[in-house]
C-alpha cells in the first residue's frame, strides 16, 4: 500500500535543485542519476501529472532495475505505472478541484474532473470527507453542488430575501431530493418555504424589537406580524422564559422598557 503523500516529494526534490545537481549529474553513476530521476518523477506525480511522473519513474527504472521507486513506504516499490498513479490522483482530489467546481455549480465539469482522477485510480475515494468510499462522480458532485445551494439559500432567508431563498433551495433538491434544508436541526427539513421562513423570522424579531425601543410601537408591531407570517411558531421577544406571540404586546414593553 502507497503512503498518502503530502509536497514533501516535491519538496525535497527543489532542494536538490538548488544544490546545483544538474551541474554535477554528468559526473553521477547510474544508481544516483537513476535516484534523481525518481525523485524527479515522484516530484511530478505527486502535483498531479500522472504521465509525465510514470515516463521519469520508468527511466529511472530502466537506469537501475533494483531502484525502489517510492522509498516512503518499507515496501520496496518498483511499478513506475502504479506508483504515478497514487500519486497522481491523491494530489487532483486535494486541490480539490472537482469539489470546487461542483460548489460553484459547474457540475458538469465537476463530473469530468472525477472522472479524470478515476482514470488515473479507479479506487480513489471522491469525497474525503464523508465516511462512505464515494465512486460515483455524478452523485458526488450534485450532492456537493446542492450543499452549495442549502448554503446559500440560508444566506439569502437570513438577508430576508425569502423568495430568492425558496428558490435556491428548490434548486438544492433538484440536484439532490434528500438533501437535507437546515442541516443545523436534527430533523431532515425539505419544505423550502417553512424553512426560508424560519430563518428569515428572527431577522423580523430583530427589526420589530429596534423599532419598538425607538419609540416606534406601531412599525414594531407590522415587523413582528411579519416575522408570524414567516414562521408562526415564531417567539417574539426571546429574551423572555415565556413564549411571546403578541405583537402589540411586546412592541409596547420593549417601548415603555
Amino acid at each position: 500500500m502507497l503512503q498518502a503523500v503530502s509536497n514533501s516529494h516535491f519538496e525535497n526534490f527543489e532542494r536538490k535543485i538548488n544544490k546545483n545537481a544538474c551541474l554535477e549529474y554528468s559526473y553521477w553513476n547510474d544508481k544516483k542519476k537513476a535516484a534523481f530521476q525518481r525523485d524527479r518523477g515522484l516530484a511530478i506525480a505527486s502535483k498531479g501529472d500522472y504521465k509525465q511522473g510514470a515516463i521519469e519513474l520508468q527511466a529511472a527504472k530502466k537506469r537501475d532495475s533494483t531502484i525502489d521507486l517510492n522509498p516512503d513506504p518499507q515496501e520496496l516499490e518498483t511499478n513506475p505505472d502504479r506508483v504515478a498513479k497514487q500519486l497522481a490522483a491523491p494530489a487532483k482530489v486535494k486541490v480539490k478541484e472537482g469539489e470546487k467546481l461542483a460548489k460553484e455549480g459547474k457540475v458538469k465539469e465537476a463530473i469530468a474532473a472525477d472522472q479524470e482522477v478515476q482514470q488515473i485510480d479507479p479506487e480513489i475515494d471522491l469525497n474525503p470527507d464523508t465516511e462512505a468510499i464515494d465512486k460515483e462522480p455524478k452523485a458526488v458532485d450534485r450532492k456537493l453542488a446542492a450543499l452549495a445551494k442549502v448554503k446559500e439559500g440560508e444566506k439569502l432567508a437570513k438577508e430576508g430575501k425569502v423568495k430568492e431563498a425558496i428558490a435556491t433551495y428548490k434548486e438544492a433538491q433538484q440536484l439532490d431530493s434528500e438533501i437535507d434544508l437546515n442541516p443545523e436541526t436534527q430533523a431532515i427539513d425539505k419544505d423550502p418555504k417553512a424553512i426560508a421562513g424560519k430563518l428569515a423570522a428572527p431577522v423580523k424579531v430583530k427589526e420589530g424589537e429596534k423599532l419598538a425601543e425607538q419609540g416606534k410601537v406601531t412599525e414594531a408591531i407590522a415587523a413582528y406580524k411579519e416575522a408570524q407570517q414567516l414562521d408562526p411558531e415564531i417567539d417574539l421577544n426571546p429574551e423572555t422564559e415565556a413564549i411571546d406571540k403578541d405583537p402589540k404586546a411586546v412592541a409596547e414593553k420593549l417601548a415603555a422598557d
